[in-house]
């Protein structure tokens, strides 16, 4: 008789902060630590990743099953021509500095108040609708 393995916790889904520079430790634990307080079982990873490279970002998303990204650095400007769908406030400014994940459509996001980028990049980043999230925002 051959014996399967059941497992009974869940994978945390990941989160990515994508930029061309080291990523400092202190936003992916900012990240995190908001994870944790809101019971969401997401960790995030930070994501080293030369300008030439960006334009697998979204095929590496889809094969790692990325939930989303944080997107920092002077690939907040490059990055918008890759994604593809945009929110209104990213066509606006060219500028996407959140990407979400609704199963294999990837709409790229400006959060322009920086006093709410944390949350709001939460909301957007763990909702299973993110363009509704946004409206609300």
């Amino acid at each position: 008789m051959k014996k399967t393995a059941h497992f009974k916790f869940e994978t945390p889904k990941i989160v990515g902060i994508l930029s061309d520079k080291e990523i400092p430790a202190r936003l992916q634990k900012k990240f995190d630590l908001l994870f944790a307080r809101r019971t969401l079982p997401y960790i995030c990873l930070p994501f080293k990743v030369e300008a030439r490279y960006l334009k697998n970002v979204i095929a590496c998303m889809r094969i790692m099953d990325i939930a989303g990204l944080i997107v920092t650095g002077t690939h907040t400007k490059r990055i918008s021509y890759l994604v593809p769908t945009l929110s209104r406030s990213a066509k606006d400014s060219g500028i996407v500095n959140i990407i979400s994940r609704n199963k294999n459509r990837f709409i790229g996001h400006y959060i322009s108040d920086v006093n709410k980028f944390f949350d709001s990049a939460i909301d957007l980043l763990t909702s299973p609708k993110p363009q509704e999230t946004l409206k609300k925002l």
